[in-house]
């Protein structure tokens, strides 16, 4: 039986039997002279007898447990001092940075998160594994660092959207922003900085006057006597509990609705797309494209009095 095979047929006999019964079946792995390391690992994580999966672990951490053996258990394993012990002995190793994102992404310990992310550093890291630094770390000298290896290569505009869309750190968003307007950009690639600028007027306001000069399109469409358009013709039916909103996903959603009830902007779809259009028409509500709930809860500031 392969290591799949064993992973497999572990994981069916532990996860549907009782605590005394996955004590019972522990007891028997840890006397098997030709234990497998998935085996032992399964132990620390569903076994609720804390001397059984310190047994687990002492064998475990004498076999060169494989790096996702380890990753499992400082993400999953109920005894906080094995996490800990497993994360030591994971960070001592050559680690793939991939593993230390999911470190970075999944742990709920933030020394290991920091940690995690000061190796990564130093390991060579991708543009991708610089992204997990920059998305889900709150540590300014971090960020930095990863925006440093990250700012000076040729960043593709997807990435540089997502750091405006998610790092913690203004300065960094506004870098990446500058950064990204310096580029050539599609119509789609403001529409999106449009969408993922809805805390930032500044940069929304930037980002829409370059599309209407990519475009080709200077006039400026009242946004607020648009929705109030799209309030009285598509409203009515929302305005009933949430659970009781009509379920229809292709319809149901802001931009397409803009489109129908204003020639202007259903013009522009038709050359650039739906995005483009919703996004140019609504910039300041752009964030509810595709949302049913946020969309009915911003039409309904332009709804008459109930």
């Amino acid at each position: 039986m392969d290591t799949l095979e064993c992973d497999k047929a572990v994981t069916y006999i532990l996860w549907d039997l009782s605590d005394a019964e996955i004590e019972e079946r522990a007891k028997e792995v840890l006397t098997d002279e030709n234990l497998i390391n998935w085996e032992l690992s399964y132990i620390m994580l569903y076994s609720t007898n804390a001397d059984l999966r310190n047994q687990a672990w002492g064998k475990l951490a004498n076999k060169n447990p494989a790096s996702s053996q380890l990753l499992q258990n400082v993400l999953e394993c109920p005894d906080f001092s094995l996490r800990n012990s497993a994360w030591e002995k994971l960070k001592s190793e050559k680690v793939p940075n991939w593993d230390l994102g999911q470190v970075i992404k999944y742990s709920s310990n933030e020394n290991f998160q920091h940690q995690a992310a000061e190796k990564i550093l130093t390991q060579k890291p991708k543009k991708d594994d610089l992204m997990v630094i920059l998305v889900h770390s709150e540590d300014t000298g971090l960020l930095k660092a990863a925006w440093g290896k990250l700012a000076g290569s040729n960043t593709a505009t997807d990435k540089l959207r997502e750091v405006i869309s998610n790092c913690k750190n203004e300065e960094i968003q506004n870098e990446a922003f500058e950064k990204l307007m310096a580029k050539d950009l599609y119509p789609s690639d403001l529409a999106g900085l449009i969408q993922s600028s809805r805390t930032n007027a500044d940069r929304r306001r930037q980002a829409l006057q370059m599309l209407r000069k990519k475009i080709g399109v200077e006039e400026i469409i009242d946004e607020q006597e648009l929705m109030k358009d799209i309030a009285s013709t598509y409203l009515p039916p929302y305005l009933v509990p949430h659970g009781q909103y009509p379920n229809n996903p292709l319809k149901d959603n802001l931009f397409e609705w803009a489109c129908n009830v204003n020639s202007k902007v259903q013009n522009i779809r038709l050359k650039y797309g739906l995005f483009v259009a919703g996004c140019f028409a609504l910039p300041n509500y752009a964030f509810a494209h595709y949302d049913t709930a946020k969309t009915v809860k911003e039409l309904r500031k332009f709804y008459p009095a109930q």
